[in-house]
């Protein structure tokens, strides 16, 4: 009986689901019809074990159970002076890109987190052309802005709780499939400010 009843009928779980391949998947889902299994009348036993489970899912894709995430800083000056402009993707160096990678095949939106200290932060989707940055805003030592879409709409929140979207320039884009490049700059760099995107794969069939 705690099989059946680890399944709440008609409430929102968080289902994991593991396959004969040892796959793990996550599901969001409410149970519309829980494990049917066939008892002996006489003894309580279990006659077999083949069971159906309905669900009825929120969303139309099935979550990795683990989360990716990749991180940099930003790029600090050195070298020599170049007489020209270069592209954004030139002049700050290779040392401010971090890549993540969507194995999944549905496009989804990362979650971006910016800590401090930072002046101005801009985050470039290199492969989607798309850039969010906070015009004028400066993040001191333990502050941090993170950028989400969550069931309601797109979040973006300073140090968990205050609402931050007025001061920022642009929109989040869904991960394509493949890499993703992800290119942090400032009109200030410090050694300490960095960049996280994280992202949850996510598929329509296992």
């Amino acid at each position: 009986m705690s099989f059946i009843n680890a399944f709440a009928v008609n409430t929102l779980n968080n289902l994991q689901v593991t396959s004969w391949d040892g796959t793990t998947r996550n599901y969001t889902a409410q149970v519309v019809v829980p494990p049917m299994l066939t008892y002996d009348s006489q003894n309580g036993n279990v006659n077999y074990v083949d069971f159906r489970v309905e669900l009825l899912c929120e969303q139309n894709f099935i979550s990795d159970s683990s989360t990716i995430t990749a991180t940099t800083g930003l790029a600090i000056g050195g070298g020599f002076a170049i007489p020209f402009i270069l592209p954004l993707s030139w002049s700050l160096g290779s040392s401010n890109i971090c890549t993540i990678l969507n194995s999944g095949d549905y496009e989804d939106y990362p979650s971006i987190t910016i800590y401090g200290p930072v002046l101005s932060p801009v985050v470039q989707h290199l492969e989607k052309s798309n850039t969010i940055s906070f015009p004028g805003v400066e993040l001191f030592t333990g502050d941090y802005i993170t950028i989400q879409y969550l069931s309601n709409g797109i979040s973006v929140l300073k140090n968990g709780t205050t609402p931050y979207y007025q001061y920022m320039t642009g929109n989040l884009s869904t991960l394509q499939i493949g890499n993703n490049n992800f290119q942090f700059g400032a009109s200030r760099n410090d050694a300490s400010a960095l960049l996280k995107v994280q992202f949850i794969n996510k598929r329509r069939s296992q």
